[in-house]
């Protein structure tokens, strides 16, 4: 069996941390001038830039009532320069709930997620449960 990539590993620790609220270790492994493009149009989307407002939209999300949790996490592949995580995730707010498959594709570069694109199923669900 081959060793797991080293982005694969760094990946899959950070949604480790996502999981468990441990925000320290998500952040040591998303770059200081990383983006996160959030699909959709709702309230969240949009690109946000830099590693604290990265973290600022978890702490935002919190405070709107908006939660997503890792249901599961299918499988997570990737290489020197990108990783592909495969998950199913429920997404609750003031719109309701939805439970749904997810792709996150990601930039890596010297194991910090650099650029990260997320991608729901039914994204107009999520629309919703996420409101204006």
């Amino acid at each position: 069996m081959m060793e797991e990539h080293s982005n694969v590993r760094v990946a899959r620790t950070a949604i480790e941390a996502l999981v468990n609220g441990d925000t320290a270790t998500l952040a040591a492994g998303i770059a200081e001038g990383a983006v996160w493009h959030v699909p959709g149009s709702n309230r969240l989307s949009g690109d946000l830039e830099g590693r604290e407002r990265i973290l600022d939209r978890g702490r935002e999300m919190t405070e709107l009532g908006i939660q997503t949790s890792v249901d599961e996490l299918h499988d997570v592949l990737g290489n020197d320069e990108h990783v592909v995580a495969l998950l199913t995730t429920t997404t609750t707010g003031p719109g309701g709930s939805s439970s749904q498959h997810v792709c996150w594709v990601m930039h890596a570069k010297d194991g910090l997620a650099t650029e990260l694109w997320a991608h729901n199923w039914d994204q107009v669900a999520i629309d919703r449960v996420i409101g204006d």
